[in-house]
């Protein structure tokens, strides 16, 4: 009996995901490889499995502006951590969503997600984050003199 109901359901969820059994393989692959790398806090080798809209604003910015000040201690002491995907919920044949628990030296089991999309026949991460506003506007001290970004001063 629990034959009969996995085959129709396992065929959905192939139909679901582009069909394939290699493009799963590669979903779950690809999604591994990102997750891990963020969740290690090696942004720079997440970017081969991130989409090009992902590379250019959510990786470049975390590499650029949030990675610089990162204390190393906390990184060394809250990694490696350990991946677990719990589901791949697939929306349609081109998007798909990752589901999975995260567990470092310093966090319980954390839950998160990631949208993979299936672009020019590869699975790989969207993940936007839309830059704080606030750390653009972080006056920046020059010798003696506190400089206002918001100045009108030259």
């Amino acid at each position: 009996m629990k034959k009969t109901l996995f085959l129709p359901f396992l065929a959905l969820v192939m139909i679901a995901c582009n069909g394939a059994p290699s493009s799963d393989k590669e979903l779950r692959y690809n999604a591994e490889q990102y997750i891990q790398a963020m969740a290690d806090y090696r942004v720079e080798d997440a970017k081969p499995y991130a989409t090009f809209e992902t590379q250019e604003t959510t990786l470049d910015y975390l590499i650029n502006v949030i990675m610089p000040n990162l204390d190393s201690t906390y990184i060394a002491s809250n990694t490696p951590a350990t991946i677990t995907i719990d589901s791949i919920v697939c929306q349609n044949d081109t998007i798909a969503i990752v589901y999975y628990h995260k567990q470092t030296p310093l966090n319980a089991h954390l839950p998160a997600q990631v949208e993979m999309r299936l672009e020019s026949g590869v699975w790989l991460a969207h993940q936007i984050i839309q830059p704080l506003p606030f750390l653009g506007m972080i006056p920046k001290q020059e010798g003696d003199t506190l400089v206002s970004k918001t100045s009108n001063n030259k």
